[in-house]
């Protein structure tokens, strides 16, 4: 169980880092984290100026 649970989560980060690749923005983030890291990411691009 603990090594399909750490090859789910390298997949996930591996996507991930491949979307951000190609301009798509992500979030990675436990569920019970994700409004405040939405909201993170959200302040993160308004600073960067892409919205």
């Amino acid at each position: 169980d603990q090594t399909i649970a750490e090859q789910f989560s390298y997949d996930k980060r591996l996507m991930a880092k491949e979307l951000q690749k190609h301009g798509i923005q992500t979030i990675l983030t436990k569920p019970e984290d994700l409004t405040v890291n939405t909201i993170n990411k959200y302040l993160e691009i308004k600073k960067r100026g892409i919205l």
